[in-house]
């Protein structure tokens, strides 16, 4: 992401640069935390030599690629972490974290972690629009479907339409008022406006079209 030169590469001397990196942390960070659990359980299995619970562990996770599955079999250790992580209170005392005891935890209970990966995209909405609110045009459609989606983020993720901006439209999609109470991200297959590459396209957009936002 060093310029804005090929599509989502966000430009690091403006607003949305450091927001979206970490909106892409956030999300890298749980499918990383699930893989190293994973493998950490891989690798116990293969102590016991248990392959029918090696492919039960991996199929459980509704691995598509049979190429990464593959890997996975063939992975005999995590990579190591540059750094710990540490999480320091203000009487200068550190909170243990146990890195591979949360991974343990993202592998059995990521399906219903990955739930509230909403709420990073709702943070990322909220955040931008904040940032840039001085630029916010209430004539321009694309910035009226920013400021729905802002408040539909700050709502629980639920569409909660009491002023009257509209058109709210960016590319195909647009926002009307009978949306009202309707969810703003999917949490599943059958529900919700936004997926969670939505947000990184929609910054763009708005990145590519009012060039004069830099941070102040």
């Amino acid at each position: 992401m060093k310029n804005n030169d090929k599509p989502y590469h966000f430009c690091r001397g403006k607003i949305y640069y450091p927001l979206v990196m970490n909106y892409i942390y956030s999300i890298h960070g749980f499918i990383d935390l699930v893989s190293r659990g994973l493998i950490n359980k891989l690798v116990e299995l293969r102590i016991s030599k248990s392959e029918d619970e090696i492919d039960d562990v991996i199929n459980s996770l509704n691995i598509q690629d049979d190429a990464i599955k593959n890997q996975f079999k063939e992975i005999d250790k995590t990579a190591p972490l540059f750094a710990k992580q540490k999480f320091i209170k203000s009487d200068g005392k550190e909170i243990e974290i146990d890195i591979n005891e949360i991974a343990e935890e993202m592998l059995t209970k990521g399906v219903y972690l990955s739930a509230t990966l909403k709420n990073s995209a709702c943070t990322l909405l909220i955040s931008a629009f904040e940032k840039t609110k001085d630029w916010d045009d209430q004539n321009d459609p694309i910035w009226n479907f920013f400021y729905h989606c802002r408040n539909a983020s700050a709502h629980d993720n639920k569409f909660k339409i009491e002023k009257d901006r509209f058109p709210a439209k960016w590319r195909a999609l647009e926002i009307t008022k009978i949306m009202n109470g309707n969810k703003l991200f999917k949490e599943n297959k059958h529900d919700g406006f936004l997926n969670f590459g939505d947000p990184i396209a929609l910054l763009w957009d708005i990145e590519q079209k009012y060039r004069s936002m830099k941070l102040k």
